[in-house]
């Protein structure tokens, strides 16, 4: 029920894979560069508030105290001469901080979401109406009769909070308390119930039965009466069994009066009692908070980047030292760097690319923008291929591996790594990205600046040793983590065996070299990718984008690959026959084929559509006695590809409905019919469904586009989701997902569990006389 200590430990480390909350969007600086953005974030600052802070509870106990002894008004300005200097000076101290902690902010709306910011200033707005308010508007006689206004005060304390920041020791007491609640709760439920136990056997034995607690005042005997306060009733008998047998309080008293009843067995269930719930059960309840500190304390944590040593004395002038050991951003120096390692590369590294700048960026406040003056202000990304050991079967390939440099972050503070393509780690999150423990861990120069020679270092100690990379013990990493990161290497390693054993296997050796020739894309097409001309784009819109002899050997290399035995991955959870084409083999083709169509992306869908750098992509087949047709849905994607590869069919068609969220999502707007060789290209957010085919088989390309810059963003964190309008259109209605779904359809043979699953649409943002189609619908499940 309690686990060991190993088990609490496992707890307070989050067991499998680490905190998420420390990725990239930690590093973005909440604060802006000016004075009070300084202010704000000095230490010095910091500690002068917690010190009146500290200065304040102090003084409001000491007011408590005397208004007590000398019985002094409770009103502030009826009271002493003292107490009213010291409430002046903390209600303008207070108010000081509040202001420069508001102008502080880059963005003075994100305040809202700062917790301890609402916090401090409804305080202080209470102090500020207590102190100034209250007595200029005659209030103060009013409600000085009352207990609120000090209620109030005492709320002030609660900003003692603050301490745990400056020590962290009493955070480890928290957390401590904190990961024991659970065992702490169940061992007091467990002494209830022993006390409940015991309590109905001796409330049996020593009743008082109709005699009234008065009656029993006028006893002469004090034997009984004495017994019947202890054990008359329930209630009694639960509360001496509790303070007198658990805590043991007065405990000799009261063994003594059941010694005096000459019942020898009651005092022996008392004793066995005392025995079980005080010393068995409270020593437990110290155990188990004593091994959870100790968890607390001996958990990884993420590891913080030593100090640097101080500088021997030397006799180098101040302007040369400031010079050497100023980390500033200077793009000739990167430049340098980068030719450094592309000229002389580790044997792991390869590939290396140019430094380039993103077309979009997310900004600290999560608005897509585009980079001022990119040239000069960057940032800068850099594209290269890392490799862990040779013999390693689940990272010993190359990897890509993108490296960002920002000028605010490098190379005082650190680079953005992210892995690009299909990269299984439990170290990383779900775009791929490096967390914070690999930051702390980061290696530094002399100068501690971060250098791109060290960093790719680190990417490969990363690769080869994960643990290391983040500086963990061994023989402290939790066991859940250990076995995430092996579950998550294993999946490595199984892809990568089917890639190896299929290569040789291949039917077209072409398609797997990442290049795509100019005869297999259609003419149109192909001179749009050539001119790069938003306006050549826009013409083609209604064409192919491949040619048909692309389509016939593609079709040939997907049906060799369904014969040659290998196991295939399901591509998602509504496709059962499919091939996830990232998992066979193809990914550097489809990286070639999604650099072709961002441009396109980019036209028709600004932010979702742009700095594409991830993708999944697969083939879906129907035909008769396997799929038929998809429900309506979703994508997991920003931005959606469909390619129609062939083969004959009929009934094709695929319905689109509204936006997610939309307050029109489940109304129809368009079906589409494919055609061999066409392409539809939509957001991941656009409802739409595939007909049922009547006849032949249909086999297309599905390609999952994902930007990583856009799902940083708000619009992709937080959409908005609207109350629907009305009744959906029924072509729009999903037994998967939907609440309503049986109003409009019969569910389909076989989908009938589906019924009282659904979500869609959210519970307060229905339609006017929505009703469910179940009678008990089930928790919702996304």
């Amino acid at each position: 029920m309690f686990g060991d200590i190993h088990n609490l430990k496992e707890e307070v480390a989050k067991g499998g894979k680490p905190e998420m909350g420390t990725n990239t969007v930690a590093l973005q600086k909440k604060f802006a560069d000016s004075f009070f953005g300084k202010m704000a974030k000095n230490k010095y600052f910091e500690g002068v508030t917690i010190c009146v802070i500290f200065l304040n509870a102090l003084a409001i106990g000491v007011d408590a105290d005397y208004s007590a002894r000398t019985r002094v008004p409770a009103n502030l300005y009826e009271g002493d001469v003292f107490f009213i200097v010291l409430e002046v000076f903390f209600a303008s101290y207070f108010s000081l901080e509040i202001l420069i902690r508001f102008l502080a902010y880059r963005q003075k709306l994100h305040c809202l979401r700062d917790g301890w910011f609402i916090f401090d200033f409804l305080l202080v707005l209470m102090m500020v109406w207590e102190t100034w308010i209250m007595p200029f508007v005659g209030l103060e006689s009013g409600l000085g009769q009352l207990s609120i206004l000090r209620l109030l005060r005492l709320l002030r304390i609660t900003r003692m909070a603050k301490l745990m920041r400056a020590f962290p020791q009493l955070m480890m007491i928290i957390k401590g308390i904190s990961a024991a609640a659970r065992a702490v709760g169940w061992t007091a439920v467990l002494l209830v119930i022993i006390s409940f136990t015991w309590s109905i056997l001796f409330t049996n034995e020593y009743h008082q039965g109709h005699i009234t607690d008065e009656e029993m005042k006028d006893w002469p005997d004090e034997d009984p009466r004495k017994i019947h306060e202890y054990f008359g009733g329930m209630d009694k008998s639960m509360l001496t069994l509790l303070i007198m047998g658990t805590i043991l309080d007065d405990v000799t008293e009261c063994a003594d009066v059941i010694r005096r009843q000459n019942n020898y067995w009651y005092l022996v269930a008392f004793i066995f009692y005392i025995l079980l719930n005080s010393f068995m059960m409270l020593n437990m309840l110290v155990g188990i908070l004593v091994e959870a500190m100790l968890a607390v304390a001996e958990a990884p944590a993420t590891p913080a980047v030593e100090a640097p040593e101080e500088e021997e004395e030397t006799d180098e002038s101040p302007a040369a030292k400031k010079q050497r050991t100023e980390k500033v951003f200077d793009i000739e120096d990167l430049k340098k760097q980068v030719a450094e390692l592309r000229s002389n590369p580790p044997a792991y590294v390869s590939k290396v690319g140019q430094l380039t700048t993103p077309a979009l960026i997310c900004d600290e406040n999560g608005q897509l923008q585009r980079p001022e003056h990119p040239e000069e202000n960057g940032p800068w990304d850099l594209q290269l291929c890392v490799a862990g050991a040779e013999d390693d079967e689940a990272y010993g390939v190359p990897w890509r591996v993108n490296i960002r440099f920002d000028p605010d972050l490098w190379p005082a503070k650190l680079p953005l790594v992210r892995f690009r393509g299909v990269f299984h780690h439990a170290f990383t999150d779900e775009n791929g990205a490096m967390l914070m423990p690999f930051y702390r861990a980061l290696p530094r120069d002399e100068n501690q600046a971060c250098t791109l020679k060290l960093t790719v270092e680190a990417i490969r100690t990363f690769l080869v040793d994960p643990f290391a990379s983040w500086k963990l013990s061994p023989d402290k990493v939790p066991e859940k983590l250990v076995k995430s990161v092996s579950v998550n290497k294993k999946m490595n390693s199984e892809r990568l065996d089917i890639i190896r054993k299929y290569a040789s296997q291949a039917l077209h050796p072409e398609l797997f070299a990442g290049y795509w020739h100019d005869e297999w894309l259609a003419d149109d097409f192909r001179k749009a990718i050539h001119q790069k001309d938003p306006a050549v784009w826009k013409s083609i819109l209604t064409e192919h984008v491949p040619g048909q002899a692309f389509c016939e050997m593609f079709l040939s290399e997907v049906f060799n690959f369904y014969k040659s035995g290998l196991p295939a991955r399901r591509p998602n959870s509504m496709n059962a026959y499919g091939i996830i084409l990232n998992d066979i083999g193809l990914e550097p083709l489809i990286d070639e084929l999604q650099r072709h169509l961002q441009p396109l992306g980019e036209l028709l869908f600004p932010g979702p559509g742009s700095c594409w750098d991830g993708h999944h992509c697969f083939i879906v087949r129907y035909r008769s006695g396997e799929d038929l047709g998809l429900d309506m849905h979703t994508d997991d994607s920003d931005v959606t590809v469909n390619l129609c590869l062939g083969l004959e069919f009929a009934g094709a068609g695929l319905q689109f409905c509204g936006m997610m969220g939309a307050t029109d999502h489940r109304k129809h707007c368009y079906t589409y019919y494919h055609k061999k060789g066409s392409c539809v290209i939509h957001l991941g957010r656009r409802r739409h469904g595939a007909d049922d085919i009547t006849s032949g088989e249909r086999l297309n390309l599905i390609l999952w586009n994902h930007s990583s810059t856009y799902r940083a963003s708000d619009d992709s964190e937080n959409p908005d989701y609207h109350v629907e309008e009305g009744p959906p259109d029924a072509v729009c209605v999903s037994y998967t997902h939907d609440r309503d779904f049986g109003n409009f359809k019969e569910y389909p043979v076989g989908k009938e569990h589906f019924r009282g699953r659904g979500w869609c649409p959210r519970r307060k943002l229905e339609y006017e006389g929505f009703t469910p189609d179940c009678d008990e619908e089930q928790a919702p499940r996304r």
